[in-house]
C-alpha cells in the first residue's frame, strides 16, 4: 500500500481577487473515499494521475507541450509555464540570449527530455485522474465502526490516528458495520470542529471551515448543530467508487454548500440501501 503524508490540510486551487471576491474552487489534499466491492486496487486504477509512473498505460494520454514551449523560445516572452528556478526568465533575461538551441532550453531550464514513444516534449497523464496516490485507512484509519463482535480488516496501525472504542476497521462487510454509530460520531465530529473554530477565532474563516467540510453559510453553533444532525443520518464519505465508477467529491460541481451536501447524502443513502449486506466496504484516503 502507498503511504500518504501525515501533514494536515488542503490547498486552495485559486485565491481571492484583489477586491475580495472569493472564487469557489478549492482542493482538499486528502479526502475520504469509500470503495464498494472487491478488488479495491483494480477499481481505483482508472483514476490515478500517473505522477509516480505507476498508472496502467491503457488509461493514459500524451500531454504535448512542445509547441507551447517552442513559441516561448521563439518569442523570448516572459512566461512562467513550467519554469525551473534557474530559468533565465526568472533572472529577467530573454530565453534566446542564454540558450541558442531549443533542446538546450528544454534540457537545462525545464529539465525536459523528449518522450521516447512520440519523439516530442510532454508527458503521459490520465485525463480522468482523481488522485495521485492513496492508502487504505490512512488519515481515516479505523473509520468503520463494527456491530458487536463482528470482524473487519485494519490496514493502518490504530496508533497513527487513534479512535476511541473497540471493533474498528478500515474494511468490512456492509452487514457488519454499525452505520448509526458512525453517524453519531460524524455528528459529534462536526460539533468538535466548530468548538475548535470558536476557540481559535476562525468561525468566519471560509477556508478553515471548508477544510472541516462546513459550508460557508453556517455562521452560528445553532446552524452547525442543525447541519450536523442532518448529516449524521448517513455519515457519507467525500467520494464513492462502485463497480469501477467514481462519483464525487460531493462539492466538486456545486461548491461546498448545504444544498450540495443534502443532494449527496440522499444519493449516498439510496446507493447504500441498494447494496447487499455481503458488499465489501473499504475506507480509502486519497491524496490530490
Amino acid at each position: 500500500m502507498q503511504v500518504v503524508d501525515a501533514a494536515a490540510g488542503a490547498i486552495p486551487a485559486v485565491v481571492e481577487t484583489n477586491d475580495g471576491i472569493p472564487y469557489s474552487l478549492m482542493r482538499l489534499m486528502h479526502f475520504l473515499v469509500t470503495v464498494f466491492g472487491e478488488d479495491v486496487d483494480r477499481q481505483l486504477a482508472p483514476y490515478q494521475e500517473n505522477n509516480f509512473g505507476t498508472c496502467p498505460e491503457t488509461y493514459l494520454e500524451f500531454y504535448d507541450v512542445e509547441e507551447e514551449f517552442r513559441e516561448e523560445f521563439r518569442s523570448g516572452r516572459f512566461g512562467t509555464t513550467g519554469l525551473g528556478w534557474f530559468h533565465p526568465i526568472r533572472l529577467l533575461k530573454l530565453v534566446r540570449s542564454t540558450f541558442m538551441a531549443f533542446d538546450s532550453d528544454m534540457a537545462e531550464a525545464h529539465s525536459g527530455l523528449r518522450d521516447e514513444r512520440t519523439g516530442r516534449y510532454g508527458d503521459w497523464w490520465n485525463p480522468n485522474s482523481e488522485y495521485d496516490f492513496y492508502e487504505v485507512g490512512g488519515r481515516w484509519a479505523s473509520h468503520l465502526i463494527l456491530r458487536g463482535e463482528r470482524i473487519g480488516q485494519l490496514w493502518t496501525p490504530a496508533a497513527r490516528t487513534p479512535q476511541a472504542g473497540p471493533c474498528r476497521a478500515d474494511q468490512a462487510r456492509k452487514g457488519d458495520i454499525d452505520f448509526r454509530a458512525m453517524g453519531w460520531e460524524c455528528h459529534n465530529r462536526f460539533l468538535d470542529a466548530w468548538d475548535e473554530l470558536e476557540r481559535t477565532g476562525r468561525t468566519s474563516d471560509r477556508w478553515a471551515k471548508w477544510n472541516r467540510r462546513i459550508p460557508e453559510s453556517i455562521t452560528t453553533r445553532e446552524q452547525l448543530a442543525a447541519y450536523a444532525l442532518k448529516r449524521y443520518r448517513v455519515s457519507a464519505p467525500d467520494a464513492v467508487v462502485f463497480e469501477g465508477e467514481w462519483t464525487g467529491p460531493w462539492w466538486d460541481k456545486d461548491d461546498l454548500t448545504e444544498e450540495a451536501a443534502d443532494r449527496w447524502d440522499a444519493w449516498y443513502a439510496a446507493l447504500l440501501a441498494s447494496l447487499s449486506d455481503e458488499t465489501l466496504v473499504t475506507v480509502v484516503d486519497c491524496h490530490t
